[in-house]
């Protein structure tokens, strides 16, 4: 299968989702051979199309994002270190901006644990299917330049499909 229209059809699934429940283990890797750095946290997400969800970290130091259509709602575990116990805050959502966790090609390696994929075929400069790899189609999709002053997105961003 052509790998854009892997992602075409990637898109038009997470656009047909009315609702979508998941637990994900989010593991960020850095460093080389002399040096490796390594966490993982729990992370639940919740999503009712078109604008609610909720987003769980777990652990001592979890947080909770929740998204009400107009409002985001936050409280984090972390808190103050002069006080004790969570810090939470409310504020409307900007309009026109999307909703955290939606993947966005003007940012395609962005950190905000994206797990909707609406966008994942806009944008896209050129895509091929690298190989296959336990069952999945590994493609390497190329998005054009970020509208945003200095995020280079040119570099090829992996997929398993």
């Amino acid at each position: 299968m052509d790998a854009f229209e892997l992602l075409t059809s990637v898109s038009q699934t997470y656009r047909d989702i009315r609702a979508l429940a998941l637990e994900a283990r989010i593991v960020n890797e850095s460093g080389d051979e002399d040096s490796r750095n390594r966490s993982e946290i729990r992370s639940i997400f919740k999503y009712t199309a078109p604008d609610r969800m909720r987003y769980e970290q777990a652990g001592p130091r979890g947080s909770v994002e929740v998204f009400d259509g107009t409002q985001m709602h936050s409280c984090s575990m972390r808190g103050d270190p002069m006080r004790r116990g969570p810090r939470c805050r409310s504020y409307p959502l900007p309009h026109g901006r999307p909703l955290p966790h939606v993947f966005g090609s003007d940012l395609p390696g962005g950190g905000n644990e994206p797990f909707l994929y609406q966008a994942i075929n806009e944008r896209v400069v050129s895509s091929e299917v690298v190989r296959e790899e336990n069952g999945c189609h590994v493609i390497a999709v190329t998005y054009s330049g970020s509208e945003r002053p200095l995020m280079p997105t040119r570099m090829p961003v992996h997929f398993w499909i």
